[in-house]
């Protein structure tokens, strides 16, 4: 069975560029040995290196709570990437963390819980969710001119008005002769 850690290498409160290693260690003897190596690298250096827990979780709430400026609780403001403890050690010695961090691809949840208020973010996440080219369809009761009733009967009334008025017209200008 495997446990859950917790990495984080910043000091201070976690910003919009922060990640957070989620470090999954199993029960073999090789990877035991690569936890205390790890353990002791991190106490060492001054990282953050716990087993994941509601304690982690309450100093990651904490750590982040004063960076979240748009107002949304369910979006962290720091990326989570998932490792192993060998990928994590090998990592430490390479002090690769850099090529991690470029090479990392949010998951499509987390794309979502961060960006779901931003405006160009839904614009494109909607666009792309559309399956037809088509223009939609044109709607027959939305505007009062569509409506069947009066709006329509304007042009019949000014039409009959203006024969009764040639009419009348008519009538006066050869009645007289």
């Amino acid at each position: 069975m495997k446990r859950k850690y917790c990495l984080i290498r910043t000091q201070g409160d976690l910003i919009p560029g922060s990640f957070v290693y989620v470090v999954w260690v199993g029960s073999s003897l090789r990877e035991s040995a690569y936890l205390a190596l790890v353990e002791e690298f991190c106490k060492d250096v001054g990282w953050y290196f716990k087993r994941w827990s509601t304690v982690v979780d309450s100093a990651l709430e904490l750590r982040s709570k004063m960076s979240r400026s748009d107002g949304n609780r369910t979006a962290t403001p720091y990326q989570m990437i998932s490792i192993g403890i060998c990928k994590c050690y090998q990592t430490i010695i390479d002090d690769s963390f850099a090529a991690l961090e470029a090479n990392h691809v949010m998951l499509p949840q987390e794309k979502f819980m961060r960006f779901r208020n931003d405006p160009t973010f839904l614009q494109l996440y909607h666009a792309r969710q559309c399956n037809t080219m088509c223009p939609p369809s044109k709607r027959k009761y939305l505007r009062l001119g569509n409506q069947p009733g009066f709006y329509n009967a304007v042009g019949g009334i000014i039409l009959a008005l203006s024969i009764f008025a040639l009419d009348a017209i008519v009538t006066r200008i050869f009645g007289i002769i």
